[in-house]
């Protein structure tokens, strides 16, 4: 058990010399929170809610020097709240983001997801008087991101297949709600879109992958939108 409502349970056969591991795995209702400070290294974020949930078998094998292993389950975060640090304004709510089924491999490092659901996602942006918004400087470093691609130009003209292979096979989205204001103008500039439904299919990291994009949903009070497109690598 961890935290007030957490539970870990594994049941399986572990080795040490040489370390194996086959193990079935369930974390349910595991609290998001405790977990900020690893989080906070790298975004600026703060858990205001959120659980997780995890099922399914992994294996692990020490080939040394590089450790291998599988991960085959499904994996769900749920009534997650999401703010800056620091700060009570939410910027990004869910009340479930399912992923089913989820295949993780290590060296070769490969993750495979048949579908991600996102269902009731409630995002918040705010441009402020300044022309600053609620989400710049979220992730930290990211100033510097553009420098570090422009070094290494070459690296993508040799068309190798990336280190990591990351594939979704579709990504569905539910009723959806997404929020705008703008605070640089007066009086101040509000608009969002509500039941916003659609689905993204064909995501992956390894070209020439290239996806599609089907969404719908009501913009403001009377406004609907409708928006179908492809997606190239990631």
């Amino acid at each position: 058990r961890t935290g007030e409502t957490g539970k870990i349970a594994a049941k399986g056969q572990v080795t040490f010399t040489p370390f194996t591991l086959e193990s079935t795995l369930s974390l349910d209702g595991i609290a998001l929170a405790p977990f900020q400070p690893y989080v906070h290294q790298s975004a600026d974020v703060a858990f205001a809610g959120g659980t997780l949930n995890v099922e399914g078998e992994l294996d692990l094998d020490d080939q040394t020097p590089a450790l291998t292993g599988t991960f085959n389950g499904n994996g769900q975060v749920k009534d997650l709240k999401l703010t800056r640090a620091g700060q009570s304004d939410s910027i990004l709510n869910w009340s479930s983001l399912r992923l089913n089924p989820v295949e993780l491999n290590l060296n070769p490092g490969r993750l495979e997801i048949g579908t991600i659901t996102l269902t009731d996602p409630d995002a918040h942006i705010v441009r402020a008087a300044d022309g600053s918004t609620n989400l710049s400087g979220l992730i930290k470093g990211s100033d510097t991101a553009g420098q570090d691609t422009a070094e290494e130009p070459a690296k993508e003209d040799k068309g190798d297949k990336p280190d990591f292979v990351f594939r979704v096979t579709q990504v569905e989205l539910e009723n959806g709600q997404f929020d705008l204001a703008d605070r640089t103008v007066k009086p101040v500039f509000t608009t969002g879109m509500r039941k916003v439904n659609g689905m993204i299919e064909g995501l992956s990291n390894v070209p020439p992958q290239q996806g599609s994009v089907r969404m719908s949903g009501e913009l403001g009070q009377r406004g609907h939108v409708k928006m179908n497109g492809s997606i190239g690598t990631l």
